[in-house]
């Protein structure tokens, strides 16, 4: 007697038995949960979330050449003491499999070379099975895009106040994704503070500020090479800029355009500057007046820009188009009883930054012109970065203020100005910020706090239509107790640039 016959035969010392139609969608159903689930699935007494998977993301997309291992991390809470990572590829090859005690595994470097080239350019999928019962799945790809550039960062001890009264200890490192070596130290033991750089596309020119001999404006612009070296003469100030009218300049923000003939900067400016007491966030800092000016490098002399030269307003953040034909600024009305009255108003009053553009026209300026969608939109829009084809801006976004802002997040748009997307990459609630472009134009490098107080920078690929993946952590630029930040990605070869000496270290 089966059970499509209608009838099911009593059990001895059952107090009730199942009807057909039950046992029947019984069986459709867990024939419905195999056919959604796949083969692979596991059924658990304690399913749903018991296991997570943290790390990588569903869709992470890893870069072809990167050659550091990551660390696959997730969280379990069952009782497991055990557990088995799963890879699965599309070929006909069969699946790897691993154990690790512990809620984390790093696979070795043949293993992960393995890995990379099985899931070159396909998708592939990790699963973490534990003995307690708990089980979890990502897919991940490698891209066929290699990053193809090394990254060039500052290494910050915290909190700000600390490193401030401590320049001594921070570094400027050159980190390599190609490469299992940690990146290497370029620039260290500074007596006075340097902060922004920025380098020219063409990886020829670096340019930092370095305050020296108590000068806010000091700025140094140097050849890029093997063999480098910070000369006094290389020193420019940006309060040479009409020195004689009043106001003081620290030449905020400044970037060096693409051929390296010319650097773009906020001059005769002030900004809200305030230390705070938490290690993660520990700087409130942004411009409240100033106005853009042009340093020529090969000419040595400054000279304001039209259209980017309103006193009435805060002009910053100038960032040049790939054909230096473009610069892409933040403005926001000057509000000078701000800066004034910072103690008494902090936390009480919103200052929101729009994303302008305006020709550069060879130093004659024009009209400039506000970029639809990033602004006028009840936002903070700042720190705007053009895509090495010109055809893309990757920006932050906040509700408040300027840099270090917790809530800030990357948003991505044409550069002509059109629809604004949210950008994938985003950790949340963990400050999204300092982006570089690869010259490649198909990664982005930024920096984040979703590890803690600490910054760790990521990198996310983006296809041709601007569409961005989860982000990969890169492991081998972490440093115990240490902030990476200012990140750029540098049209350099593996040994383009040396250990710079200085005339600036500590006696």
């Amino acid at each position: 007697m089966t059970v499509l016959e209608g009838k099911i035969p009593h059990k001895q010392g059952c107090r009730k038995s199942r009807s057909a139609k039950a046992v029947f969608l019984h069986v459709i159903f867990l024939l419905l949960v195999l056919t959604t689930l796949g083969p692979h699935a596991v059924f658990a007494g304690n399913t749903g979330n018991s296991l997570i998977i943290a790390y990588p993301e569903e869709g992470t997309v890893f870069p072809r050449d990167m050659v550091f291992p990551p660390t696959f991390r997730w969280s379990d809470e069952t009782r497991a003491i055990g557990w088995e990572i799963i890879f699965r590829f599309d070929d006909e090859e069969a699946d790897l499999t691993f154990q690790s005690p512990h809620p984390r595994w790093q696979p070795e470097f043949q293993v992960w070379e393995t890995i990379r080239k099985r899931s070159l350019g396909k998708k592939a999928s990790v699963t973490i099975r534990g003995n307690g019962n708990g089980s979890s799945e990502v897919a991940f790809t490698t891209s066929k895009d290699p990053v193809g550039a090394p990254i060039f960062y500052r290494d910050v001890p915290l909190p700000f106040s600390f490193a401030v009264d401590n320049t001594n200890l921070i570094e400027w490192k050159l980190g390599f994704v190609d490469r299992l070596e940690k990146p290497r130290t370029v620039i260290s033991n500074f007596n006075v503070c340097g902060s922004c750089h920025s380098l020219s596309r063409d990886g020829r020119k670096l340019a930092m500020d370095v305050d020296y001999e108590g000068d806010k404006g000091g700025y140094i612009i140097s050849d890029i090479g093997k063999d480098m070296e910070f000369r006094i003469e290389d020193l420019i100030s940006w309060n040479d800029y009409r020195r004689g009218e009043a106001g003081l300049s620290s030449g905020l923000l400044s970037e060096i355009s693409p051929d390296g003939r010319y650097v773009a900067s906020t001059v005769k400016n002030s900004s809200v500057l305030v230390t705070l007491n938490p290690l993660d966030y520990s700087l409130l800092f942004y411009p409240v007046k100033g106005i853009l000016a042009i340093y020529d490098v090969g000419g040595k002399y400054f000279f304001p820009l039209p259209g980017g030269d309103d006193p009435e307003y805060v002009q910053t953040n100038p960032s040049w188009s790939p054909d230096g034909g473009r610069i892409a600024f933040a403005m926001a009305p000057r509000k000078l009883s701000v800066y004034a009255r910072i103690l008494k108003i902090f936390g009480k009053r919103l200052f929101r930054y729009d994303l302008y553009t305006i020709p550069f026209n060879e130093g004659k300026g024009g009209k400039a012109e506000p970029v639809p969608g990033a602004s006028r939109n009840g936002k903070s829009n700042y720190y705007p970065k053009y895509s090495p084809d010109g055809k893309w801006i990757v920006f932050c976004q906040a509700d408040n203020y300027m840099l270090l802002q917790r809530d800030s997040e990357l948003f991505i748009m044409p550069a002509g100005g059109g629809p604004v997307r949210r950008m994938a990459c985003n950790r949340q609630d963990a400050m999204n910020s300092w982006h570089s472009f690869s010259p490649n134009g198909r990664w982005l490098v930024f920096a984040s706090k979703k590890e803690g107080p600490y910054t760790q920078l990521w990198l996310t690929h983006l296809d041709e239509k601007g569409q961005d993946s989860a982000p990969v952590l890169l492991e081998a630029f972490m440093t115990k107790e240490r902030a990476a930040n200012i990140p750029e990605l540098v049209n350099l070869s593996a040994e383009g640039m040396g250990f710079v000496r200085h005339p600036f270290q500590s006696p």
